[in-house]
């Protein structure tokens, strides 16, 4: 992770079914426990951050059932969530992020504290933070600022703050993680064509990210053709396949036929032909490649709810490549 901005850390209190957990994030991470154990939970902790800052606080919250469904039930009494973040920027900076809640009516909350410190790694001293919340004072902002943005409980003040620009990477981290599961229904069905600029959460535009992905950068495709063909022997090739103003994928696969002697052939196939694990798989390798070239639009976190559902256990490792 030298050289690159990169979430190194997640600690989370009172997360729906996490009582706690601390985490040091590497750049490859694979989350392994039984049904239940709040692998899930995990994610959409991040996930919830991510949706408070493209939208708003209270679409993410009510995205997740309301605030009740959030708290951690716990029958001592009422737990409240909070996510701290540890965040490496560039030239040696380091950002902590924290962000808590309270309940103050049934079904309603309030930001207890959201606080944002950027320091030198070296001198352990804050260069530039901010604390807002009930914990401060109501509509009061503490900052080393001299002149910060006003303060408002709809929203994250990060949001606000990220016209600072020292703050700018902090809420570029944390807006640009992306988290996908698959759903191959999606995947095979016929959609309106889009710009393709992002893979959907559940791949259902895949033909309108690969469309702008052979345009741009054609080599990045054809390697992925290769990770494919490596899940699915055969499969060489997958296009986007338009009919009138609607679009879908198509797989070319070298199938055999025999006669009097063995013959390679190349069929087309649709994706309503495809299986499952092969939808899945394109899912995941569109997922990590869509900005391969683009260092400016890379996002913070991928992360991907089973990966290798639908998948061969033999193929997982050109998955795990």
């Amino acid at each position: 992770m030298s050289g690159r901005r990169a979430i190194a850390r997640v600690q989370i209190w009172n997360y729906k079914s996490i009582e706690f957990c601390d985490v040091e994030l590497n750049p490859l991470m694979i989350l392994v426990g039984p049904n239940g154990s709040g692998k899930s939970n995990f994610l959409d902790a991040l996930e919830f951050i991510s949706d408070a800052l493209n939208e708003t606080l209270d679409v993410a919250i009510r995205k997740r059932g309301g605030f009740q469904a959030i708290m951690r039930n716990d029958p001592l009494g009422q737990p409240f969530p909070e996510i701290r973040l540890r965040m490496n920027l560039d030239n040696g900076l380091v950002a902590n992020y924290w962000l808590s809640f309270r309940s103050h009516s049934p079904g309603m909350y309030r930001i207890s504290r959201e606080k944002c410190e950027i320091f030198d790694l070296k001198s352990e001293k804050s260069k530039i933070w901010y604390e807002v919340g009930d914990e401060v004072g109501e509509e009061k902002v503490n900052s080393s600022e001299p002149l910060p943005p006003a303060y408002s409980s709809d929203n994250l003040y990060l949001t606000r703050m990220s016209s600072v620009p020292e703050f700018r990477p902090v809420y570029a981290l944390l807006a640009r993680m992306e988290f996908y599961n698959f759903n191959p229904d999606a995947m095979r069905t016929f959609h309106n064509p889009d710009a393709g600029e992002m893979l959907k959460h559940d791949g259902s535009n895949a033909a309108s990210v690969l469309r702008k992905l052979m345009k741009q950068s054609p080599d990045i495709k054809i390697r992925l053709e290769q990770y494919l063909n490596a899940i699915v022997p055969g499969l060489i090739e997958v296009d986007p396949y338009v009919v009138g103003v609607l679009e879908t994928l198509e797989f070319k696969q070298v199938v055999y036929e025999y006669f009097e002697r063995k013959e390679e052939l190349d069929r087309k196939f649709l994706a309503l032909s495809m299986s499952d694990g092969t939808l899945r798989a394109l899912g995941i390798l569109l997922a990590l490649f869509q900005y391969a070239n683009s260092e400016k639009n890379r996002f913070s976190i991928i992360a991907i709810e089973e990966p290798e559902t639908g998948l061969h256990p033999k193929v997982l490792r050109a998955i795990f490549d």
